[in-house]
């Protein structure tokens, strides 16, 4: 059973489709902006969405939060726009290039194609179960918040055609992930990646994930990184060892998210340090 953690509490701004600017403060971001645009927030934004987040600051008790507000509050509507332009331009998500794939941040239009890979059972068949329409909506909700948050996620992975890098094919997931349960890795992020069964054995994977440990480590500059994945999960492990975080001793861990008696309870994990800290 995952523990229960103490909530986290945000200040953030929000632009609304006028311009204007909206500041508030709660303790699910993800649920909060959902509101907002489903015209169940706050009274200001009821007539004035959708919105967009454009400042979100995560602070360790809900009065330091309030605090936040009033100042945010106080700032005047060009500062408001100075402070949201900086962000926006400074943070905005990169996309990125190899030789066969393009890496880009999501989208709300990649929902179908993302609906399509959690609902298929040879993609899914590591997981505990398929993925409904409303799930990967939530999930597609979680990865661009993600973004918004970190500046760093989850890239929608596409495939160039052979005539043409224009032309181009959703075939999968891959990025990198805050770990959100309790553990007791030497990693707090982790690469991940999810294709479509037509893309599997062309390397596809790996070619993804290796920019991904790129970014982690020239980027971020995080100490350590890791993976992992059901001990069942031949293919995913492969990728781990073609991409360097192969160990000579791999642990093992049952997923606090599932039972222990669960089939898929048991995975395997791979970390390393990929640079020191100065």
């Amino acid at each position: 059973m995952e523990l229960q953690s103490t909530p986290s509490w945000f200040t953030y701004i929000v632009e609304c489709s006028d311009k204007t600017f909206y500041c508030g403060v709660t303790n699910d971001l993800s649920l909060r902006l959902s509101a907002h645009n489903c015209n169940q927030g706050a009274r200001y934004t009821r007539s004035r969405g959708p919105v967009r987040l454009v400042f979100a600051q995560k602070c360790s008790s809900k009065g330091i939060a309030l605090r936040l507000e009033a100042k945010c509050k106080k700032l005047s509507r060009p500062q408001k726009r100075h402070i949201a332009d900086f962000i926006l331009a400074n943070s905005a998500p990169r996309r990125l290039e190899t030789e066969r794939l393009v890496l880009r941040p999501p989208k709300p239009r990649d929902l179908p194609a993302l609906v399509a890979l959690n609902q298929d059972p040879e993609v899914m068949r590591y997981f505990p179960a398929l993925m409904s329409h409303r799930e990967s909506h939530s999930m597609l909700k979680r990865i661009m918040l993600h973004w918004s948050l970190h500046s760093f996620g989850v890239y929608v992975l596409e495939l160039k055609r052979k005539r043409s890098g224009h032309n181009l094919r959703t075939i999968g997931l891959v990025g990198l992930n805050i770990i959100s349960f309790p553990n007791t890795f030497r990693s707090t992020i982790e690469i991940l990646w999810r294709l479509r069964r037509a893309s599997w054995g062309k390397g596809y994977a790996t070619e993804a994930a290796r920019v991904c440990h790129e970014i982690a480590k020239q980027d971020l500059g995080l100490e350590y990184l890791c993976a992992f994945t059901a001990t069942q999960n031949k293919g995913s492990i492969k990728v781990m060892q073609n991409i360097g975080l192969s160990s000579s001793a791999p642990k093992t861990f049952c997923h606090p998210s599932l039972p222990k008696d669960h089939p898929l309870s048991k995975h395997i994990i791979m970390e390393k340090r990929i640079s020191k800290r100065i």
